[in-house]
């Protein structure tokens, strides 16, 4: 997620020296409480090169390190590469306990307004004029503004640690589900991939719709804008508490 990634980075090139990337997450078991708010770190870890996968003839699977053991009878310890296996429970183990020691949470949520806003700049693109996602743009950079304002009162010293990590954990129940999900609190989205801000995703399409359909879409991307400001009001209040 947007606002784990360079902290799940740092894990990675501490233990292995390596570099890394991510991927906005797929809808899967790994990314179950996405309903309820959690901000995750993993999805996969080490998996075999495409090139290798083609040189042994495989096809796609979605773990067991790419071997089409996975989710099979054949799926037994003898699969594991022992090195590969101990080097991807030192990169979690790493992970972990740098959330558990720090002060502070190292979740950057800066990050995910930033993803917001390229998202949001994407769907107006597509949409043109058919709809305004004005009051999005705008309440995305009040919440970037606000989120400046408490790092620097992070920085300074000015707020207690233990009211900022239940900040960054309330900020995580309040923004995760609205980037993840579209179900509410305690259903779960089909195992589909879900777009970001996916009320707002029908953006990509009302410009190319009969015109018979383009009302229908704007009346769900008025329900799905007022879903995503009313969850950014809702994270700005929560962040003027630490004042």
């Amino acid at each position: 997620m947007p606002e784990t990634a360079a902290y799940v980075q740092s894990a990675i090139k501490a233990v292995t020296g390596l570099d890394s990337h991510g991927e906005r997450p797929h809808r899967a078991g790994d990314y179950a409480f996405n309903n309820i708010g959690i901000s995750s770190f993993f999805m996969l870890s080490s998996t075999m090169p495409d090139a290798l996968r083609a040189e042994k003839g495989y096809y796609t699977v979605g773990g067991c390190g790419g071997n089409i053991a996975w989710h099979t009878e054949h799926d037994l310890i003898d699969i594991a590469d022992k090195d590969i296996l101990l080097r991807d429970i030192k990169v979690y183990a790493q992970a972990v306990l740098g959330v558990a020691n720090a002060e502070i949470l190292p979740f950057d949520w800066r990050r995910a307004t930033s993803e917001f806003a390229a998202t949001v700049a994407s769907y107006q693109k597509a949409a043109g004029r058919a709809f305004d996602l004005g009051p999005a743009r705008q309440a995305i950079a009040d919440l970037d503004r606000a989120l400046r304002r408490l790092r620097r009162a992070v920085e300074a010293g000015t707020i207690a640690a233990d009211r900022a990590n239940a900040i960054i954990l309330g900020l995580a129940r309040i923004l995760v589900p609205i980037n993840s999900t579209r179900e509410p609190r305690f259903r779960h989205d089909p195992a589909v991939p879900i777009p970001p801000l996916p009320t707002l995703s029908v953006a990509n399409d009302i410009r190319t719709m009969p015109k018979e359909l383009r009302g229908f879409a704007r009346a769900q991307l008025t329900r799905g804008q007022n879903r995503v400001v009313a969850a950014l009001r809702a994270a700005i209040k929560l962040i003027a508490t630490a004042a």
